[in-house]
């Protein structure tokens, strides 16, 4: 935990939806402080949401662009074999494996290559003949099935699926993030997104976690410098502020109630910062 000084405008503003409150920037008083040490248990908990935050959204960022590029070459709308793919890093190489079903089994049909160099490049490689997912592959693509297949409230039409391993909090399996997206410029998802923890071959769920408790959509235009979100469901900001402030490259402010006072995080760059500011509210 990095200790800093940091001046926030605090907006004058707040809208509530769905059980979590969100503001754009406003013009209003602003409050230095210098914020203490975190308790261990919070600490812990920031780190963990920092690590998550971060490795989904390399994850989303890599499985985008070589979607695009699939689509630029007219693949995705020629294959009607595709049905979604996995991001993995291997070797300090990242590839996306496009999988779709052969003889109703689940194939390896193209994969995406990253230049090692170049963080945007990629090329295309097509398995032929396609190749039966085996290992760490078929259990990751498994658990992603499983995820999607979830009777779970869907408020958006569009989800994207995000993979990790589920050792990244210390757990056996597979982390599964189904992330509410949308195509419209200028709008940021804060929720509903979700979280499954599934076993080690994917095959089942073992806990389901929704990590806001409502719908909440931002309108945020070219001018906007900061965005604002009231959080209800944790201590400290989750996984999903670090990776919506990745996205969209942007601050975001956190307030956390509690006890009638509402402390205030801020997540940039990866990273989640205790302000020291407490608001009291009325």
């Amino acid at each position: 935990m990095k200790k800093w000084t940091r001046f926030l405008a605090l907006p004058s503003v707040v809208i509530a939806i769905g059980g979590c409150v969100t503001t754009q920037q406003k013009p209003g008083r602003t409050a230095e402080s210098e914020p203490s040490a975190l308790a261990p248990h919070l600490a812990q908990e920031v780190s963990r949401a920092e690590i998550l935050g971060q490795e989904i959204y390399k994850k989303d960022v890599k499985g985008a662009l070589a979607t695009d590029a699939m689509l630029a070459e007219g693949i995705i709308q020629k294959d009607a074999r595709l049905r979604g793919w996995v991001v993995a890093q291997t070797e300090d190489v990242w590839r996306v494996h496009f999988v779709g079903h052969v003889d109703g089994k689940p194939c390896e049909l193209y994969t995406v290559v990253f230049d090692q160099d170049d963080e945007r490049a990629c090329s295309i490689h097509r398995v032929n003949p396609p190749a039966p997912l085996t290992g760490s592959l078929a259990a990751s693509y498994a658990a992603r099935e499983t995820a999607i297949a979830a009777p779970i409230p869907r408020s958006f039409e569009r989800y994207n699926t995000v993979v990790l391993p589920a050792r990244l909090i210390g757990e056996s399996g597979w982390l599964v993030y189904l992330l509410a997206a949308t195509t419209k410029p200028g709008e940021v998802i804060f929720g509903r997104h979700y979280r499954f923890l599934l076993s080690e071959d994917g095959g089942d769920i073992i806990q389901t976690t929704a990590l806001t408790r409502g719908d909440v959509v931002v309108e945020a235009s070219d001018a906007t410098t900061l965005l604002n979100v009231t959080h209800i469901i944790s201590d400290t900001p989750i996984e999903t502020h670090v990776f919506l402030s990745l996205l969209h490259n942007i601050p975001i402010t956190v307030s956390i109630p509690k006890d009638g006072v509402g402390h205030i995080w801020a997540v940039a760059k990866g990273e989640i910062m205790d302000t020291g500011i407490r608001l009291k509210y009325r």
